[in-house]
């Protein structure tokens, strides 16, 4: 028994009386006086004497009392803390939730048109209505004479209201509580909980092994549900949970043998706390669906509204008696979106994997040219799309490819994310090797890098363009290595030798070359004793290229 109770039950005539005057009419103020122990008798009669205030005050006795009462009832729905509250309009909850967004690449170079600028990208939104499904009213009837009596004692307003609301308030909370405990037994037979195998915990003959491994099991879910997941979710839309959200809901002897077999023995509990917020215990039976042991999922779970609450009478004269009638509509239903996990003696749920097939090859890059024709020969200057279709086993679905690309002597030769090749002006090699890499995981072989890939040969053709300025042959004029020329640079001349101070240390940032004209310069730095090895490959773009080697001693 609450103490709210005690509190209400222990309340004399007088307050009670007064309680309902403070938030009675200016009428009902002015004729009835504030009451105290000695003048209860004028009070009532008072009230007696004018139906009008008796009938108000007979109201203000079941709506305004009784609603005290309500909120510390004997027994109230251990499920009501789901409840959303009161809904004063409308019959219906929308509830959505959008998937994520796909990524677009990004390319420096795309001329980005009126589609990706002005276009609709529309994410995929999903609704879930939720409408009144319940209208229950609960009749009681308050007879005159006896509400007259309780005046008699000096707490038996208190003791009458008590007597009066228990039956429809614990009726109604009753009612509540079955209804939310059966969306348990309709979700399971849509598909809405994702299971999880757990030893079944019937009665308390249970080993501390099976108690450890269902502890281990909740704590899993409980460090996996705040990260995105469509797994656990009936909608299958990427959803995660906070972990001060969490609710675990179990059979009594399932809570009870973690708590004992699996928490208690343990040194440091702090380690094997649960994470969830809240533990609620539900009878076996009131779960529905056989072997459920608990169900794991976040104080947004149930979706329940109350519409309406509230009592309408109806007086009669010749009986000297007043119906009540407690009203309660509501909507009662369970929400899609949120994450849902049964822990059940049952088979839990069997995984599949979206990438459970294996490419078993790919097919060879095509290149196409501006107006969409194949090419397997491609002219230096120009631009071509490249594509690849893949096989896949069994299913035979398209997977993504990558591609990579070796044979190419210029830089500016290269292939965009986006499967685009660029073939250089100055590009003088006279082939072009292009393969393509299937980017699907082999679930047989997760280290496999690549699965499957494919590659094909495009001869380069056209007339190579010469680096800036026109008909300039770049050439090269002098190497600084750490500050220090090199001396007497000859274009002919191809080895030299350069002496450092004592200590310099050379890489490839101090290593500065000076050109005529705009060539393709590389340089590379190979330590050795007692100095270094530096290379410098000069290529002008019309396949003369050189290279330079200088020897350097730091003594």
């Amino acid at each position: 028994m609450d103490t709210e109770i005690l509190e209400l039950r222990d309340l004399s005539n007088a307050e009670i009386l007064n309680g309902i005057r403070e938030d009675a009419s200016f009428d009902y103020q002015t004729r009835i006086p504030l009451a105290d122990q000695s003048n209860i008798a004028t009070v009532v009669q008072s009230l007696l004497n004018y139906r009008p205030s008796w009938n108000e005050f007979s109201n203000g006795f079941v709506n305004r009392i009784g609603a005290i009462y309500a909120r510390s009832a004997l027994w109230t729905n251990p499920l009501g803390v789901f409840k959303k509250g009161l809904m004063t309009f409308g019959d219906t909850v929308e509830e959505y939730m959008s998937d994520i967004l796909e990524a677009h690449s990004y390319d420096p170079d795309r001329n980005y048109m009126e589609q990706t600028l002005f276009g609709q990208e529309r994410p995929a939104i999903e609704v879930n209505y939720h409408k009144v499904n319940r209208q229950d009213f609960y009749k009681f009837t308050v007879n005159e004479k006896i509400l007259r009596r309780a005046f008699l004692n000096d707490q038996g307003l208190a003791t009458l209201i008590a007597q009066i609301m228990e039956a429809p308030l614990k009726s109604d909370q009753w009612d509540e509580y079955l209804i939310m405990a059966n969306l348990l037994k309709q979700n399971e037979a849509n598909g809405g909980f994702y299971k999880i195998q757990v030893p079944e915990f019937a009665g308390i003959n249970t080993s501390s092994d099976d108690a450890k491994i269902a502890l281990a099991k909740i704590r899993s879910m409980a460090y996996r549900l705040p990260i995105l997941s469509r797994q656990f979710n009936a909608a299958h839309l990427p959803m995660a949970a906070k972990a001060e959200d969490l609710v675990l809901i179990g059979t009594p002897d399932f809570l009870a043998s973690i708590d004992v077999f699996a928490l208690a023995p343990l040194f440091h509990l702090e380690k094997a706390e649960q994470v969830f917020e809240r533990t609620i215990a539900l009878p076996a039976e009131h779960f529905g669906v056989d072997g459920t042991q608990g169900i794991l999922t976040t104080k947004d779970f149930w979706m329940v509204f109350d519409t309406l609450i509230e009592n309408r009478n109806q007086p009669n004269p010749a009986g000297l008696y007043e119906n009540y009638f407690l009203h309660h509509h509501g909507i009662y239903s369970l929400s899609r979106f949120v994450p849902a996990i049964m822990f059940t003696s049952d088979s839990g749920t069997v995984q599949i994997n979206s990438k459970a097939f294996a490419v078993s090859s790919v097919a060879a890059p095509v290149a196409t040219d501006s107006d969409g024709v194949t090419q397997t020969t491609v002219q230096r200057g120009e631009i071509y799309s490249l594509s690849s279709s893949t096989v896949t086993d069994p299913a035979g679905i398209d997977v993504a490819v990558q591609y990579t690309m070796t044979g190419n002597l210029s830089s500016h030769t290269y292939i965009t994310q986006h499967g685009v090749l660029y073939v250089a002006g100055n590009e003088t090699a006279t082939s072009l090797a292009i393969t393509a890499l299937s980017v699907s995981t082999d679930p047989t072989n997760p280290r496999l890098d690549p699965v499957a890939s494919t590659a094909t040969t495009l001869t380069v053709a056209g007339t190579v363009k010469t680096a800036w300025p026109a008909g300039v042959t770049a050439v090269l004029k002098g190497i600084t290595i750490a500050g220090v020329p090199v001396a007497g640079i000859v274009p002919a001349t191809l080895t030299y030798a350069l002496t450092l101070p004592a200590g310099t240390v050379v890489n490839k940032g101090k290593v500065l070359v000076d050109t005529v004209g705009d060539p393709d310069v590389t340089t590379t730095v190979v330590a050795g004793a007692p100095g270094y090895t530096v290379t410098v490959k000069v290529d002008n773009g019309a396949g003369a290229a050189k290279v330079y080697v200088v020897t350097v001693t730091v003594p």
